[in-house]
């Protein structure tokens, strides 16, 4: 099927990658599941809708700041 074989490259993306001691990015990650297959695949790291919608330059920050206050909130204490 179409899945299988969007698998298999992935997965031989990954192990190159591998060899070279690179890391991996997918791009275009839209829901929990692609994050979740692509975990599973070896990727390293997701870019997509499902993180955050484009955004200009002078944004970025101020959101990365949101983010890791966010994150550090839900910390367990």
């Amino acid at each position: 099927t179409e899945d299988e074989r969007q698998q298999a490259i992935v997965r031989s993306v990954v192990d190159v990658a591998a060899a070279f001691r690179q890391r991996v990015i997918a791009e275009g990650i839209e829901t929990f599941e692609q994050a979740e297959a692509a975990s599973k695949l070896g990727v390293n790291y997701g870019q997509g809708f499902l993180f955050a919608r484009p955004m200009p330059m002078d944004h970025l920050a101020r959101w990365l700041c949101e983010i890791r206050s966010e994150a550090h909130a839900a910390r367990p204490t």
